[in-house]
């Protein structure tokens, strides 16, 4: 039965017998091909993607996304990079049901794989903490290689919108892609801050992994919830979800992810004051990753027993702590993980020993967060600038370096917002104060 049947006004069954016309002009091999970009629950696609949906090699996958294109049954968006109309997207996929549903099955499987094998590369170079199944991925014949932390930000960028509707795709219908896909996408949500979607789409990786008896599952995508809740500043939230994918954690004997819970928790107590029980979370993460002779995360935990002991005024102990920290992450290569130990030394130079000190360490930290494109840190850094500036008396500049700083905070949508706002006020205030104060002194003429 034509696609025209299935149509029932007038004009759409003129343009469904358009379609027709230029389908049944088509190959086999591209009529099937067709047919499975119907199936692709992204918005768009390119050469990669469609070999992974088509089973195909990469060159095969061009040449007939080209004929396509030419055949004006999709459009080129971009170089290499095609979408279906909306109608012509429906008339696919209609076309896709003649297809044997375990044909349909497996095409949208391959496609889930790859973007979590591409989801997962680019994930090792945008992680803060490793996670356990974050080793080397094995290479492919048919994806990119990303092989540089800015390779992994350009690819998922440009892929945000096809990998968050494969992770939504998943979780309707109950694969395990999406807490896969949720899991691997996490570190990248959080920096480019997409909250939003972050929220949506653990939430539903937490539904998913539970629904499918998937307790592993459920405690990554638990905590993942937790940081971003924190992340948006509801720390009682974020306490509750990290408690419990630790309780998850504890009952797998994964120590590990008890580690990264017990390190996460310690973050939410100190933000909310209770420094006691914050230092003692942190040190026994810290005990752990000591333990699993995890060097990357011991780096963290120094950096947040550090902060705690700054922020409890142990200053000396400070010191030391987030400078084994920095050091640490230096000797790793790890230059995010530097750029936050710089901004808490620099918190630390600013509360003990003045503003000159402070603002080099934050200028390095500011030349590192704009290196591997941070935005978050950049507006840390950016922040502690301002402070160094106003100390200074400096306040044109601070000002300066605080609106940077509100501009990234805002975009990002982060719970420093309102703090960096109020205090733009007060140095604006100051300005205009002592702008008047200058004014009544000048000599009358």
């Amino acid at each position: 039965m034509g696609f025209v049947n299935l149509w029932g006004r007038v004009g759409d069954r003129a343009l469904a017998a358009s379609f027709d016309l230029s389908y049944q002009h088509l190959t086999p091999d591209l009529q099937r091909l067709y047919r499975r970009l119907g199936l692709n629950p992204g918005p768009n696609t390119g050469p990669y993607a469609t070999a992974a949906l088509d089973n195909i090699p990469l060159d095969t996958a061009r040449r007939r996304l080209n004929e396509l294109y030419a055949a004006h049954l999709i459009d080129e968006l971009a170089p290499r990079r095609y979408r279906l109309h909306d109608l012509l997207r429906t008339y696919a996929r209609t076309l896709a049901q003649q297809d044997p549903s375990s044909d349909r099955g497996q095409a949208v499987t391959r496609l889930l794989d790859y973007y979590h094998h591409m989801a997962r590369t680019a994930d090792r170079y945008l992680s803060t903490v490793p996670h356990q199944d974050n080793a080397a991925v094995p290479p492919s014949t048919t994806a990119p290689i990303l092989a540089t932390r800015g390779q992994a930000l350009v690819w998922m960028r440009a892929e945000l919108p096809n990998l968050l509707a494969a992770a939504h795709h998943s979780a309707t219908d109950r694969l395990p892609h999406a807490a896969a896909l949720a899991r691997t996408m996490a570190a990248f949500l959080d920096q480019e801050g997409h909250w939003a979607e972050a929220i949506a789409l653990h939430r539903a990786a937490v539904h998913t992994a539970h629904t499918l008896n998937s307790p592993d599952a459920e405690a990554h995508a638990v905590l993942d919830l937790g940081w971003v809740r924190r992340r948006t500043g509801n720390s009682p939230e974020a306490g509750e979800l990290t408690q419990r994918a630790y309780d998850l954690y504890h009952t797998l004997d994964n120590r590990l992810g008890q580690a990264n819970a017990l390190l996460d928790l310690g973050w939410v107590r100190r933000l909310t004051g209770d420094y006691l029980e914050a230092g003692e979370l942190a040190q026994q993460a810290y005990d752990l990753y000591h333990t699993l002779g995890n060097r990357q995360n011991e780096a963290w935990a120094l950096l947040e027993l550090g902060q705690i002991n700054r922020d409890t005024r142990n200053y000396v102990a400070a010191a030391d702590l987030l400078e084994r920290s920095r050091a640490r992450f230096h000797e790793l290569g790890d230059r995010k993980g530097e750029a936050e130990a710089l901004t808490a030394a620099g918190d630390l130079q600013a509360a003990t020993i003045g503003p000159e000190p402070a603002l080099a360490t934050y200028q390095q930290a500011l030349t590192l967060a704009r290196l591997i494109h941070s935005p978050l840190d950049q507006a840390h850094a950016l922040e502690g600038i301002a402070g160094c500036h106003a100390v200074s008396h400096h306040h044109r500049e601070a000002i300066q370096s605080l609106r940077e700083a509100i501009g990234l905070y805002q975009r990002l949508g982060v719970a420093e917002t309102a703090r960096a706002t109020d205090y733009l006020k007060q140095l604006e205030t100051g300005l205009h104060e002592s702008a008047d104060r200058g004014r009544g002194k000048e000599p009358q003429r």
